[in-house]
């Protein structure tokens, strides 16, 4: 089970954070997400990150070999009780932490859904619009 989710360390044309995974990793990020929209429990919700090779990055054309950051872990927050589409990401030591309001969990599970068959290249952003802070969707390359 393979997650990756990181930003560039420069500039880029696509600004804000980047998501992939492998089957068993969409479906575990899918299963869990889909859980706490059920149970709505006011926790975090907690993914081991992988660190993204040539294989996740030549998707986004990273033809410049630029550094990315990443973490080790990434936390999913959601707000319930936010109005509109609140999001933002921010880093807590060696996570990556996204804090969400509950309108943006469906999309989020539909672009990792889509991941599988070989869709993306379009994010999910929160009202404000803030580059930084979007999640771009990306499928990955061919294995070697």
């Amino acid at each position: 089970m393979r997650i990756f989710f990181w930003k560039y360390a420069r500039g880029r044309n696509y600004p804000g954070y980047h998501l992939t995974a492998d089957a068993s990793g969409a479906a575990h990020l899918i299963e869990r997400l889909s859980a706490r929209l059920d149970d709505r429990l006011d926790r975090p919700i907690r993914f081991e990150l992988s660190v993204p090779q040539e294989r996740e990055l030549s998707v986004p054309n990273n033809k410049r070999h630029i550094p990315v950051v990443t973490a080790s872990e990434l936390v999913v927050s959601i707000d319930f009780a936010a109005s509109g589409n609140a999001l933002s990401v921010t880093r807590d030591g060696d996570s990556l932490v996204v804090n969400m309001s509950e309108t943006l969990v469906q999309p989020l599970m539909t672009g990792v859904e889509g991941l599988q068959q070989g869709e993306g290249d379009y994010a999910i952003w929160g009202d404000q619009k803030d580059a930084s802070d979007g999640i771009w969707f990306w499928w990955r390359g061919k294995a070697d």
